[in-house]
């Protein structure tokens, strides 16, 4: 199942794109916690069948639940590891491991509703405006946006292909 199918289908089932609300009913466990190292925000540990999510204790409300999101990513998506952490917000991603959380985090905390609702109200309008109204960093406006565009395109370019199959030039 693709990342989008996943995060849609928790949406749905749980009435909610609240990471932490997900996390509860998941019975994944999500801590604060003071890392040793400033630069950590986040960690996702597996511990036989016990999943646990620890975000510093340093982090503003809105960065944690980014934080809990890209980790419950890394939980759902790639549960079968131990271990996971974020060390930083600047979301380069360095391996496929970290993209995908942070296309799962991108997925859960922005709805394409909102991503068409700002961009019909203002004209123009720029990541860094989206991402202050939506509270998220504007790497993953700007993957959420990547990711909605290819969505858009593939949906016209596969209706067009029908259309032409249905309708075919004389």
């Amino acid at each position: 199942m693709d990342i989008k199918s996943l995060v849609t289908k928790l949406i749905k089932k749980y009435n909610t794109n609240d990471p932490y609300e997900i996390a509860s009913y998941l019975n994944f466990y999500v801590y604060n916690f003071n890392f040793k190292n400033r630069e950590t925000k986040g960690m996702f540990v597996r511990d036989r069948e016990n999943y646990f999510i620890f975000v510093s204790r340093d982090l503003d409300p809105s960065e944690k639940k980014v934080a809990v999101a890209h980790e419950l990513g890394h939980g759902l998506c790639h549960g079968k590891a131990n271990f996971y952490y974020i060390r930083d917000f600047t979301f380069f991603a360095v391996d496929k491991y970290e993209l995908e959380a942070n296309i799962f985090a991108a997925e859960l905390l922005i709805k394409d509703e909102d991503i068409l609702s700002l961009a019909n109200e203002l004209d123009g309008c720029t990541f860094d405006y989206v991402s202050s109204v939506l509270c998220v960093p504007r790497p993953l406006v700007e993957l959420k946006f990547s990711n909605f565009l290819k969505e858009q395109i593939n949906s016209w370019r596969d209706s067009e292909c029908q259309s032409r199959l249905l309708h075919p030039k004389q």
